[in-house]
């Protein structure tokens, strides 16, 4: 003779009760996703800074249909400043600039597109 049980603790858990848990912990990962630290726009390399600017410099150029200028100056004290033109088509004068021995700013002259190089 063998005991059976019909309660509802010898069942196991049930569907709803499987979703709830997995709905919780997919909101608790949620919030520590987002609750991580992230890098601060003044962590990022002079490089990719410079980058930022040119970018937004070169979409103003084309949203307002006018000549925009970008003066980029190296930190040393010796390097002098570039000055950047960015052209309502898009393009602009064009130029590089070493800002530290391991990073050129390079900007096309026809596409006005800009890139770190090493």
């Amino acid at each position: 003779m063998t005991p059976t049980s019909n309660s509802r603790a010898d069942a196991g858990f049930s569907l709803v009760e499987l979703l709830v848990a997995l709905a919780l912990m997919a909101l608790v990962t949620t919030l520590v996703l987002f609750a991580a630290p992230r890098g601060s726009p003044h962590d990022r390399p002079p490089g990719e800074k410079v980058l930022a600017q040119l970018a937004q410099a070169r979409r103003a150029a084309i949203a307002h249909r006018r000549v925009t200028f970008v003066t980029v100056k190296a930190d040393d004290a010796a390097s002098e400043a570039h000055i950047f033109r960015f052209y309502p088509d898009g393009s602009s004068n064009g130029g590089a600039i070493r800002l530290s021995p391991h990073e050129l700013v390079e900007v096309d002259i026809l596409g006005g597109r800009a890139r770190v190089l090493p």
